[in-house]
């Protein structure tokens, strides 16, 4: 998924340090069991988008009131894009992570 910000664009990833800005930005863990969804996803949003832009060595910042911001520009179905998109990602490295202990327990290597 592709984001515009601050007039760069931004292919998101998901790297585990998402997590950990997560906890910084709202000081508490995700918790995906929560009824307060539109919160949980623009959260999210928030975090992957400071981690992408961590990762990606941008010099840029994206505040809680930069992102309030800029989400107030962008198309309704931001969310339901990015949700699709965020679970998808999940189910892949949940995949990939599988496969990958899997090889580990029966001596396969890549």
């Amino acid at each position: 998924m592709t984001v515009n910000v601050k007039g760069i664009d931004l292919d998101l990833m998901t790297p585990n340090r998402f997590y950990l800005i997560y906890e910084n930005l709202f000081g508490e863990s995700v918790d995906f069991n929560t009824k307060k969804y539109s919160t949980l996803m623009a959260n999210l949003m928030h975090a992957v988008i400071v981690a992408t832009i961590e990762k990606k060595g941008l010099n840029i910042t994206f505040s809680k009131d930069d992102f309030k911001n800029w989400y107030d520009e962008q198309d309704p179905s931001i969310f339901k894009d990015f949700s699709d998109w965020f679970v998808l990602t999940l189910q892949a490295q949940a995949e990939l992570s599988g496969n990958k202990n899997n090889e580990q327990e029966h001596g396969e290597k890549n």
